[in-house]
């Protein structure tokens, strides 16, 4: 992810559980300038907004038991002039859900989570939330729950869908907007296995 301005890039690391940040100099190459912990295992997706990131992770506490972990979490720092990135204090959210990707309002007043169910027959949380909202002060830091939830996938439902799949989103200004795009990719029947192909 770059800033606006195209001076930062941002990159997570999955398999280190970590966030790195880069200077793109004139020619276009990158030049490494920090590197931080996201507290959390998988990092996935990055949003930035008024010299402000947040990470999503996958996974909140790296245990994996049973079917697949379905709490992930988030954390923010504030980006300095260089790209250094200083962790904001008390910025982790622990998620009923597993996040696919975040961004900011266009404003950034708000951090729009996303997430997936990644094929279990249950959210062990009970979540049905396939969208959460975060509010976001003028420091940077986000409500301590989501101020709005939403899904376009309920259990049981008549098309068979599996619970909340939601792979990304994204903001659209028509109007009165902006409107918040959502696709919803029904990836999983109800008893959590992929489904059969089609013979050939």
């Amino acid at each position: 992810l770059a800033t606006p301005d195209g001076q930062h890039l941002f990159a997570v690391n999955a398999g280190s559980g970590t966030v790195s940040s880069f200077r793109v100099n004139g020619d276009y190459s990158l030049a490494p300038q920090d590197t931080e912990s996201t507290l959390g295992v998988g990092p996935n997706s990055i949003a930035y907004a008024n010299g402000v990131i947040y990470v999503s992770n996958i996974d909140a506490d790296g245990v994996f038991a049973g079917e697949p972990d379905q709490e992930g979490s988030l954390i923010g720092y504030r980006v300095n002039r260089r790209g250094g990135l200083q962790p904001i204090a008390d910025s982790r959210r622990v998620l009923e859900t597993r996040p696919s990707a975040i961004q900011f309002s266009p404003d950034g007043r708000f951090l729009i989570v996303a997430s997936i169910n990644a094929g279990s027959s249950a959210l062990a949380s009970g979540s049905t939330d396939e969208l959460v909202v975060y509010a976001v002060d003028e420091d940077g830091n986000l409500s301590a729950a989501p101020v709005a939830a939403a899904t376009s996938t309920l259990p049981g439902n008549a098309e068979g869908r599996n619970l909340p799949s939601a792979p990304g989103s994204e903001t659209v200004q028509r109007g009165r907007g902006p409107y918040l795009l959502v696709p919803d990719a029904p990836a999983f029947p109800p008893a959590g296995s992929p489904p059969t192909p089609p013979a050939l």
